[in-house]
């Protein structure tokens, strides 16, 4: 399973023996935090600022069997940092949320410069095929419905690859 997390859409060429993967969309929408502090001046404040906003993010699925919830858990430990400065993305972290051990959604959270104006954003995708909800602080900000199957077109695709011996 491949999943962009790309403003743009993209392409993927897996070889021969694969088909490409072209995306029809952006594989990520940004939004801003409501009421969020602004980002510290200091790379280390502004992880632990990181680290507050991400655990204020809940999560459950709906899936198999008979389209029981489950509860995701946030991994409070990003699995990536990043940073950019000379673009204006002062730092940058990827989350997780779990059924178990198997991550569902990707979180991702931004302290990017704009316009002169430092601020916090996020983003959330896909990483699983069940019905997804989203909430910060209590308040549902993104939902995902299931889906079935997944097609090269999609930001979020299975990918189904024959191995020859």
């Amino acid at each position: 399973m491949i999943h962009s997390l790309s403003n743009d859409p993209l392409e993927g060429d897996f070889g021969e023996r694969a088909q490409n993967w072209a995306t029809s969309r952006a594989g990520v929408q940004w939004k801003g935090f409501p009421d969020s502090p602004s980002p510290a001046d200091r790379a280390v404040l502004r992880a632990r600022q990181t680290k507050d906003l991400s655990q204020k993010f809940t999560a459950h699925e709906f899936w198999d069997p008979n389209h029981s919830r489950y509860e995701l858990r946030l991994l409070v430990k990003p699995i990536h940092q990043y940073s950019a400065p000379e673009s204006g993305l002062l730092d940058g972290a990827v989350f997780v949320l779990c059924h178990e051990t198997n991550p569902e959604v990707v979180l991702l959270i931004e302290a990017v410069k704009e316009q002169q104006e430092v601020k916090f954003r996020y983003a959330l995708a896909r990483l699983g095929h069940a019905e997804l909800h989203v909430a910060f602080g209590g308040d549902e900000v993104w939902r995902q419905e299931r889906i079935a199957e997944t097609k090269s077109s999609d930001p979020y695709w299975m990918v189904f690859r024959s191995i020859q011996p």
